[in-house]
């Protein structure tokens, strides 16, 4: 099994923001912005935690599209799916499950970090990860499988698709067509907790 060291280097070799993380969790304080791709920093967390898993942080130049149900997703993008997802991707090995990694929009940074699942269908369609999200990296281990996150496209990062953002916006304004986003707590840090306790803060001003 490889080290934290070895795949933390390898994927901050990509470009990469990394940080130790137990199973698929991340648990160091102020992980979205303390992750890195410094080898000073990655060395120093490999003496203290040598067979953690790692993961690797959305943001600032880095999104990442995790699916549950890769085969609908490609379904509803339609013709469009070979372009849409022809950039690096990384699978556990369970079936029909992928991260896609794309280089950073503003109108994805804009709509920050969001999910949507298909009612009565278990798995999400699609989660989108930018800042204070994050994914298990290629080369870690799935805590309940036991299978190695592989990559399965090791190409270079596409800009995030106009088109698969349109998509992604479509598909969620069906399910929250307010336009407001839903909490659900507890909410930890790099959750958008900030954000959630700058709103509890103005709805108990107005009460």
């Amino acid at each position: 099994m490889n080290s934290f060291l070895d795949i933390a280097l390898r994927n901050a070799g990509r470009g990469f923001r990394v940080m130790p993380i137990k199973g698929k969790d991340a648990f160091l304080r102020n992980w979205p912005t303390v992750a890195t791709t410094d080898e000073n920093q990655i060395r120093e967390w490999a003496m203290r935690f040598p067979n953690y898993n790692c993961g690797v942080a959305g943001g600032p130049d880095v999104v990442i599209l995790d699916s549950d149900r890769v085969s609908r997703l490609k379904e509803l993008s339609g013709a469009r799916a070979a372009e849409w997802f022809n950039t690096y991707s990384v699978t556990s090995g369970r079936p029909d499950r992928a991260h896609f990694y794309y280089r950073m929009t503003d109108e994805v940074r804009a709509f920050g970090n969001k999910r949507w699942a298909e009612a009565g269908i278990d798995g999400n369609v699609f989660e989108v990860k930018v800042h204070g999200a994050q994914v298990v990296a290629e080369g870690s281990v799935h805590p309940l499988t036991g299978g190695v996150y592989t990559v399965t496209q090791d190409l270079p990062l596409i800009p995030f698709p106009a088109g698969l953002m349109a998509l992604i916006r479509e598909r969620y304004a069906q399910t929250n067509p307010t336009g407001k986003r839903e909490w659900s707590g507890p909410i930890h840090d790099g959750e958008g907790r900030e954000d959630f306790l700058v709103s509890e803060a103005g709805r108990l001003r107005r009460v």
